[in-house]
């Protein structure tokens, strides 16, 4: 179809960061946001620190008790071709260390660009408890899994 390119480019969104206890919202076009994506991160990081100095900004004071359980966002990882790497990136991250089921993990790979089966999914898991990279507990009648701090 000619001139779809163009119809992506000027597609008008609405991106929110949060975190910190910070929220930082743009609307715009995908290609003004994407150029100036990076000048964001940098606000909002800004936001943030700002935030922290006056004693403001943390989770506790800002969102209640049931939001601060999903306060941590998930991570951006740099994705690749191999399901288990990119899953083991995400255990690599802050994220990582709470117990995370297999429905998070795939939710976590989809937002990043990378959907998997969840047959995929979770031999990857396995492999990575049977290698010692992730460790697994049961919860709820169901396997959770994460990685310790290092």
């Amino acid at each position: 179809m000619p001139g779809r390119g163009d119809e992506e480019a000027d597609l008008t969104v609405r991106l929110t960061i949060r975190s910190g206890g910070v929220e930082t919202s743009v609307e715009g076009t995908t290609s003004k946001i994407g150029k100036e994506l990076k000048a964001l991160v940098i606000l909002h990081e800004k936001a943030i620190k700002a935030m922290a100095e006056r004693g403001m900004g943390r989770e506790e004071e800002v969102a209640p008790p049931e939001a601060a359980e999903t306060a941590i966002a998930v991570p951006v990882i740099r994705v690749t071709n191999s399901t288990a790497d990119n899953i083991l990136s995400l255990f690599e991250t802050p994220w990582g260390r709470r117990p995370r089921n297999r429905a998070d993990v795939m939710q976590a790979l989809e937002l990043n660009g990378a959907p998997a089966s969840s047959q995929n999914v979770s031999m990857a898991l396995l492999n990575g408890v049977r290698s010692g990279k992730l460790r697994r507990i049961k919860k709820g009648g169901s396997w959770q899994y994460f990685r310790l701090p290092t």
